[in-house]
C-alpha cells in the first residue's frame, strides 16, 4: 500500500514539477527579449506621414504644375490627381486655402517626368510598377476659372 501511494504521489508530483519547470524557463525568455523596435519605427514612419499629410509646404515651389479648371469640377480633378501620384506608386495629400487646392504629392524619383506629363496631360489613370527608394516632392495647385463656352476644363 506504501509502495501505492508512492507511485501515485510521484506520479502527481512530476506534472507539477514540469509546468513549474517550463513556467520559470518562459518567464526568464519574455523578461530577457528586448523591445520591440519595429513597432516604435513604425509609429514615428506613420506620424511623419500623418504631419506631410497634415501641414503641407504653404509655399509654391517655382517648378510646380498649376492647373485651372472649372468651379464645378474641382473636386474631380483633385481626385484624379491624387490617384496619378497613386498609380505611380507615391502619396498626396490636398490643402484647400479657400481660393485654390494645393496638393503635395511625394512620388519615386524615376516616376516624376511620368507623373508631371500626366497631369498636365489630363490622363484620368495611370498604374507603374514601382521599387524606388528615392522620393520626390511634386506640387500642384489647381485654380477656379470661369467655365469655358465649350463646358470643358482649361489646362495651363
Amino acid at each position: 500500500m506504501l509502495i501505492a501511494a508512492g507511485v501515485a504521489a510521484l506520479a502527481l508530483a512530476l506534472p507539477l514539477t514540469l509546468s513549474v519547470i517550463g513556467g520559470r524557463k518562459m518567464w526568464e525568455e519574455m523578461r530577457s527579449r528586448p523591445v520591440a523596435e519595429p513597432v516604435t519605427s513604425a509609429l514615428q514612419e506613420a506620424a511623419e506621414r500623418a504631419a506631410e499629410a497634415a501641414l503641407p509646404v504653404p509655399t509654391l515651389a517655382p517648378d510646380a504644375e498649376t492647373l485651372e479648371c472649372a468651379p464645378d469640377k474641382i473636386e474631380a480633378e483633385v481626385q484624379r490627381v491624387v490617384r496619378l501620384a497613386d498609380g505611380v506608386g507615391g502619396v498626396a495629400s490636398s490643402w484647400n486655402d479657400g481660393q485654390s487646392i494645393r496638393i503635395i504629392a511625394k512620388i519615386p524619383a524615376e516616376a516624376e517626368s511620368i507623373y508631371r506629363d500626366a497631369v498636365k496631360k489630363g490622363i484620368y489613370d495611370l498604374q507603374i510598377a514601382q521599387t524606388a527608394t528615392q522620393t520626390t516632392i511634386v506640387e500642384v495647385l489647381i485654380k477656379p476659372t470661369e467655365a469655358t463656352k465649350s463646358g470643358g476644363k482649361q489646362m495651363r
